[in-house]
């Protein structure tokens, strides 16, 4: 079973805001292609550019909430999160300076990014309108350190 965090409770169909993290690295198997996991529900997507793959697993994210919503479930208790090795690669590049994702325009010069969602559920999730939404994340890159910093 995942980690959990005991200090947050509530019913699924009550108001609560949860923070997620999310880790986005290339795909070792797929040139070009970056593997966004949210590590806090254990949800992985793909995009073509780190913003891409950004919003890949938002969307995979919100679809998993509103799911888990209307079948009266906490997805935040049902969905373990990530095993603890990713927690732990995570953790090994926040040891490292990283920058404003937007403060590098050529993603050749990154090696990894981080995004941290906070999401926010106000009242049961009726119809399409009421989907829980994901704002604009905070997001930070990990530039390559072999890359002279010139070019990157």
């Amino acid at each position: 079973m995942g980690q959990r965090d005991s200090t947050e409770t509530s019913s699924p169909r009550s108001a609560f805001v949860r923070d997620v993290v999310v880790f986005v690295s290339r795909a070792e198997d797929l040139p070009g292609e970056w593997i966004a996991h949210c590590l806090t529900l254990d949800i992985v997507a793909q995009g073509d550019s780190i913003r891409n793959a950004i919003r890949a697993v938002a969307e995979s994210v919100m679809f998993a909430i509103k799911w888990d919503l209307d079948e009266n479930l906490d997805p935040f208790e049902v969905r373990d999160r990530a095993p603890v090795e990713y927690w732990k690669k995570l953790g090994e590049y926040q040891q490292r300076p990283g920058v404003p994702l937007d403060a590098i325009a050529d993603e050749s010069c990154i090696e990894a990014a981080m995004a941290h969602f906070r999401i926010a559920i106000g009242k049961p999730v009726e119809d399409e309108d009421d989907r829980p939404s994901l704002p604009p994340a905070w997001q930070i890159a990990y530039p390559l350190s072999d890359r002279p910093s010139a070019h990157c």
